[in-house]
């Protein structure tokens, strides 16, 4: 956007722009000439691209401006000027390019834009033409009858009152302490409210204290303050009251007090002398501001604040001295050993080694077994010429292995000893199993070994031949006993010598001394020493158990009863003991039963029907069909008179097409076919006598 600011000088009610040359009425004036202008967003910082060039009248020279988008989240309220009418338009955005379609007027700043919709243009010059303040007409020539007033470029007519009037026909000046357009601003901070210039807002007086600028709406500048802003606030002050100068911010680093007049307190430095000042030589030289020890630092201190103790191992002004080997550090002003004393020294600043016999950290350490106790290194307790006898390592804190003892544990102590003194090589911890007496130089009494001879031999079977050492009995054992010592009874099933011989395989285990079935036989088995078989028929243990029904019995198992050879027919399992399956019978199980009335009923062994067979069947077995003439269950009934042959179960008669009833009694032979039919049951009694049934109805 390109702005151009006017005056009141001029008349801006009918206003023209003009690019390059552009022919217009010599009568009117070029009310943009060389007024303020700018640019939103200029293309260039530099001066080819500035404002000013496209109100300056020179028209032979191309400009270049580029403006972008105004940011604004308000509308603008602007009047478009097109001859001699207002056109009100609202618009946030604002662009400059070559192709414009209007002028726009900001009454309120007297304000010329030009907008368009591209982002870059050439611009040359910028006109904007009108009559001159006061004056209407065609020419021009005619006053304006108000002067307070914009007066219509024709008529001459009062358009609004100019900035600082207001009333009917503009003729009263703004209220004091306000001016502007409307009348609509309020002074600033005059000197003399009744002296604020009612056109601008002025102050023709000056402002008072504390202000600036010709309206005086601006207070001083940071650091200033009073009329004019031409006093200088105190500098210790973080700024200052504009009117009077107190320091009502606070005080700058170091200052404190009232008007911020004094230096912080002797010690104490920074924001609000807050902070307190290092170990300083001279504190009264701590620097107010930052806390630099200008005078340097007291003994044992460092750094520009002086805040920071010597480094370890160092003391002293400057922190130059160095700590005495001896301290564990030291002191940072003295150099005293306060930290306490390296490994090995002792007294007053570690002046003294460890007494004679101690080592170490505070000489706290006791040493080893040295051969001169005072070769024993004060630092680590090392004996430097070597350990006492019976003592081993550099520090000779650790006695001789087990089995050696004497000077550098050079001597072997005696092997009957359990290890041996590491001094002197006596047998002071006790003897080796199997041995007893002083210095280990007995072996056990016959009968005993071990440890302390505390243990008893076995059931050797020489006792002479029991090992001292550890019982192991060299020419065997006794009868019922094994093992290296022989006290380890013979297992199951042995017995004898070592337990080398075996019982026999009839008896339940056997007396592990002579062999005999002290515990009784192994099933199966009877009598003296288990040497006879159970009795036929029977089985087991103490052959308490019967045979089942095996085909031989002779061929019952005297062990376990299971029958070698099968079973008797109807029985069957390994023991025989079990009837044959319902259904089943004979040897093996292997024969079906016939078909008996009731099917339990038939007998396991030769499968006879002991209630009777079905209709149809006869014989014991019920496996034989009824014979010709006879039919029903068993085969008791025999067939009609009239029927040649009948059905062994209904007694029907049958032919290969029909189905007959014989009716005895009346001779008529009905034909059914397909239905259920009552049949003549011709029973055979003891008699013979015969009891008939009607076939049908009479």
């Amino acid at each position: 956007m390109v702005s151009l600011f006017g005056h009141s000088t001029y008349h801006f009610d009918v206003l023209t722009a003009w690019f390059c040359l552009l022919a217009v009425s010599q009568a009117y004036v070029n009310v943009a000439l060389r007024k303020p202008a700018y640019i939103q967003d200029q293309y260039r910082n530099n001066e080819i691209c500035a404002a000013s060039n496209a109100v300056d009248g020179h028209k032979s020279v191309l400009r270049h401006y580029r403006v972008i988008h105004r940011l604004g989240g308000q509308e603008n309220k602007k009047y478009t000027v097109n001859r001699q009418s207002y056109e009100e338009a609202r618009k946030s955005v604002y662009v400059l390019s070559e192709q414009y379609e209007n002028i726009s007027s900001d009454e309120d700043e007297n304000t010329f834009a030009l907008q368009t919709e591209e982002s870059l243009c050439n611009l040359c010059e910028v006109e904007v033409y009108g009559c001159p303040g006061g004056f209407y007409g065609t020419n021009c020539s005619i006053a304006c009858p108000d002067t307070n007033c914009y007066c219509h470029l024709e008529t001459g007519t009062c358009r609004g009152c100019k900035p600082g009037y207001q009333g009917y026909l503009c003729k009263l000046a703004c209220n004091s302490g306000s001016y502007g357009l409307g009348c609509s601003e309020s002074c600033g901070q005059c000197l003399d409210v009744d002296k604020c210039l009612n056109t601008n807002g002025t102050c023709l007086t000056g402002c008072s204290a504390g202000y600036r600028g010709h309206t005086c709406d601006k207070p001083c500048q940071y650091g200033f303050f009073g009329p004019d802003c031409c006093d200088k606030c105190n500098d210790a002050c973080d700024g200052c009251n504009n009117i009077n100068g107190s320091c009502d911010s606070g005080c700058n680093r170091g200052w404190q007090g009232f008007d911020c007049q004094d230096a912080c307190n002797s010690g104490s430095y920074g924001v609000g002398c807050s902070e307190s000042c290092g170990q300083c030589l001279d504190v009264d030289k701590c620097l107010n501001t930052n806390g630099t020890c200008l005078t340097g630092c007291s003994a044992g201190y460092r750094g520009h604040t002086c805040d920071k103790p010597c480094q370890y191992g160092f003391f002293g002004p400057d922190c130059g001295d160095k700590c005495n080997d001896a301290c564990d550090g030291c002191n940072n002003i003295n150099g005293s050993c306060d930290s306490g004393c390296n490994r090995g020294w002792q007294g007053f600043d570690c002046q003294d080694a460890c007494n004679s016999g101690s080592y170490g950290v505070g000489c706290s350490e006791s040493c080893g077994q040295c051969l001169d106790v005072d070769k024993c290194l004060n630092t680590y307790g090392t004996c430097l010429n070597g350990c006492s006898a019976g003592y081993r390592g550099y520090m000779c804190n650790k006695p001789c292995q087990y089995g050696f003892f004497g000077p550098n544990c050079g001597d072997k102590c005696n092997d009957t000893c359990d290890g041996c003194n590491n001094i002197n090589g006596s047998c002071d911890s006790g003897c080796n199993p199997g041995w007893q007496g002083f210095d280990c130089q007995d072996a056990c009494d016959k009968g005993s070994f071990g440890n302390n001879c505390s243990e008893t031999c076995g059931q050797c079977r020489d006792v002479d031949q029991c090992s001292s050492i550890n019982g192991t009995c060299s020419t065997g054992c006794v009868a019922g006993y094994q093992g290296d010592l022989c006290k380890t009874p013979c297992p199951y099933g042995f017995f004898g010598p070592d337990c080398d011989d075996r019982c026999n395989d009839t008896c339940d285990g056997c007396n592990r001394f002579n062999g005999s079935c002290d515990s009784g036989c192994n099933p199966g088995w009877q009598g003296f020493d288990c040497q006879n078989t159970c009795d036929k028929g029977s089985f087991g243990g103490n052959c308490s158990k019967t045979c089942g029904h095996c085909r031989y019995v002779d061929q019952c198992s005297n062990i376990n009863g299971k029958c070698l050879t099968g079973c008797d027919a109807g029985y069957q399992g390994e023991l025989c003991k079990t009837y044959c399956d319902k259904g089943t019978f004979g040897m093996y199980c292997k024969e079906k039963c016939g078909h008996c009335r009731d099917n339990k009923q038939c007998f396991h062994t030769n499968g006879t029907c002991l209630t009777g067979c079905i209709a149809g069947f006869q014989g014991h077995q019920c496996k034989t069909l009824c014979h010709r003439g006879f039919f029903g269950e068993n085969c008791a009934y025999e067939c009609a008179d009239t029927c040649n042959d009948c059905n062994d179960v209904t007694g029907l008669y049958k032919t290969d097409l029909h189905t007959f009833i014989c009716d005895w009694r009346c001779g008529i032979r009905q034909e059914t076919t397909g239905i259920t039919l009552h049949y003549i049951a011709l029973e055979s009694s003891k008699h013979k006598q015969k009891r008939h049934r009607q076939c049908g109805s009479n």
